[in-house]
C-alpha cells in the first residue's frame, strides 16, 4: 500500500524523480524521466541500475546540446552521494538537469 501511495505521488509530478540507494543503484524513476529520456538510454533505466552507468551513458548521448557543457562533464560527476552535484544541459527546447 505505501509503494502504491509512493508511486502515485512520484508520477502527479510535473518533472521527472529519480531515487538511488546508499549503494548508488536505481530504486524508482517515474515516467516523466523514463518518457524524456534518449531512446538509447530507455532499456537501461531499471531497478539496479548504477547511477555511475546513468551518467556515463547520458554523457554519451548525441542529444547533449550545449556547447558549455563538455562530455566528460557529465560522465565525471562526483559520484559521492553525501555531495550535492548539479549538470545541466539544454536538449531541444528542454533542460536537463541532474541533482547528485
Amino acid at each position: 500500500m505505501l509503494r502504491q501511495q509512493f508511486t502515485e505521488a512520484m508520477e502527479n509530478l510535473a518533472e521527472g524523480f529519480v531515487l538511488w540507494n546508499a549503494n548508488d543503484e536505481l530504486v524508482f524513476c517515474n515516467s516523466q524521466i523514463i518518457n524524456g529520456a534518449p531512446e538509447e538510454i530507455r532499456p537501461h533505466l531499471a531497478p539496479g541500475m548504477p547511477r555511475k552507468k546513468y551518467m556515463e551513458l547520458r554523457s554519451q548521448c548525441a542529444e547533449i546540446t550545449d556547447p558549455d557543457v563538455k562530455i566528460r562533464d557529465w560522465s565525471s560527476v562526483d559520484l559521492d552521494p553525501g555531495v550535492a552535484e548539479t549538470m545541466e544541459s539544454r536538449r531541444g527546447d528542454r533542460w536537463i538537469m541532474v541533482r547528485g
